[in-house]
């Protein structure tokens, strides 16, 4: 399983669409802060920094099934499972490494959206209405989604 991983890792670090569906979720996130810091102006009201905080699960899921069924994928057409499985790999053990890899990717995609969110909401906003115990958990159960 360690070697499974390991080479996984690898492959999604080099993966060109990775960095991509990162760069995407990043900048969704300023798209969303851009967003409301112009409904903000054009409504003339103030709206907290976590109101867009948690508008991610939408683009997350597509992105996350978009992602695992291209590298996932990319395993069945070109021959690697059965090249795994005659290295003595068992297929539960093939498939639990795939879906580690994408949970890890996955929560990846929505670190790099909650990091871009933060920092531009910091610098447009600058304020939170809600504190930070209710902000951990919503971010829990966002990954855990």
């Amino acid at each position: 399983m360690n070697k499974l991983l390991s080479s996984g890792f690898s492959r999604i670090l080099k993966s060109k669409l990775f960095r991509l569906i990162t760069a995407l979720s990043a900048a969704y996130a300023v798209f969303m802060r851009v967003n409301i810091r112009n409904q903000e102006e054009y409504y003339a009201i103030k709206l907290p920094i976590d109101m867009g905080f948690f508008a991610m699960a939408v683009f997350i899921g597509i992105a996350i099934a978009v992602f695992a069924s291209i590298f996932v994928g990319t395993d069945y057409s070109d021959g690697t499972i059965r090249n795994k499985i005659t290295a003595g790999h068992k297929r539960t053990v093939i498939y639990l490494s795939n879906l580690i890899l994408v949970s890890v990717s996955g929560m990846a995609f929505i670190l790099a959206y909650c990091l871009s969110s933060f920092v531009t909401g910091a610098i447009l906003q600058r304020w939170f209405s809600d504190d930070v115990l209710h902000l951990l958990l919503n971010s829990l159960i966002c990954i855990s989604l």
